[in-house]
């Protein structure tokens, strides 16, 4: 695990012009050698950035790269939205960073990469995310609420994904699909995971890990299902460190509503945002296949299935795939 030095952030900067950089010109700006800037550009692909080296000419950013900027967030979401916050170039897990290192912290704390080496997903599945491109965090909410009363509490943190990007003016045409994904025409822009516990006679711990694709445009790995970003909707780059800022505040925002109002008060906006609502699904639980027709959620966050022989369940879990039509 590792942050982001002053000569790495400068050296970025400097390239952020879209132009070659010859090493002997990067090394006097920075105030270092030419073989110093040799390793701080390999530092940089290592961790996953494209950088074109053309003898003669030097380095140069294909893109321009903008880095999350743990003093601005700071200053943005400290003492209203958390205690605590830290950004990294590069860590294992910010989930696995919260549960080990901040759990214990009697705030709120907040945890971002770059990128993630062992970033997870619903399902213990990997999350793909290129080095720079997307925003992959973390956030510890503590409660007063009992675990039996947090249901329903990962389709709010999605409702607030959602609602924030429009008054960010992001307009893309994404629902939300129960219990934890953000899809966007038919494609997963975003996913979150939960991890709740509570020891007795005291307040619950929340751990929130999101995974929102920004200006993530392609990739080098191989995910297993069609995927899409903000960026390859809109066609534009997105400022992270001003989206995350807003993020935050209306996911603070909509957690305070769910602590005092619980789920009820969200109903109507959920239905506005149903991606499986009156679709023919499967619902896979365990090797147990359920085919039915989804019917929205109840008051404890569970989803309602009309089975084909008429009769209504509701689920607390299980992975949804549409069925097509026959």
């Amino acid at each position: 695990m590792k942050k982001a030095s002053f000569q790495i952030k400068k050296l970025i900067g400097l390239l952020n012009d879209g132009h070659f950089h010859s090493g002997s010109d990067l090394g006097q700006k920075l105030g270092v050698s030419r073989a110093a800037i040799c390793k701080l550009v390999q530092q940089l692909i290592a961790d996953g950035i494209q950088i074109k080296a053309v003898r003669g000419k030097g380095y140069c950013l294909p893109e321009a790269l903008g880095l999350l900027d743990e003093a601005l967030i700071k200053t943005a979401l400290i003492p209203s939205v958390c205690s605590k916050v830290e950004v990294f170039t590069s860590i294992s897990s910010t989930q696995d960073y919260i549960k080990n290192t901040l759990k214990e912290a009697s705030g709120n704390s907040f945890c971002l990469a770059e990128s993630q080496t062992k970033a997870r997903g619903r399902m213990g599945r990997s999350w793909v995310s290129g080095f720079g491109q997307n925003l992959c965090f973390s956030y510890l909410w503590h409660t007063e609420k009992d675990l039996s009363e947090l249901g329903g509490l990962s389709l709010i943190v999605g409702l607030a994904l959602l609602e924030a990007l429009p008054e960010f003016g992001i307009k893309p045409p994404a629902k939300i699909k129960w219990p934890n994904d953000i899809i966007c025409r038919d494609k997963k822009m975003a996913g979150i995971l939960l991890e709740v516990s509570s020891e007795a006679h005291q307040c619950t711990q929340v751990i929130i890990g999101i995974g929102l694709n920004v200006n993530m445009t392609e990739t080098d790995q191989d995910i297993t299902q069609a995927w899409t970003s903000l960026k390859q909707q809109s066609q534009k780059n997105y400022d992270r460190n001003q989206l995350i800022i807003h993020l935050m505040k209306k996911l603070f925002e909509y957690l305070k509503q769910f602590e005092s109002q619980g789920l009820e008060s969200f109903m109507e906006l959920w239905q506005q945002h149903d991606y499986l609502y009156h679709k023919n699904i499967k619902l896979l639980l365990g090797d147990k296949p359920i085919s039915g027709k989804a019917m929205g959620i109840n008051s404890q966050g569970l989803l309602k299935l009309e089975l084909n022989n008429g009769e209504l369940k509701s689920f607390a879990s299980g992975e949804v795939s549409i069925k097509l039509s026959e």
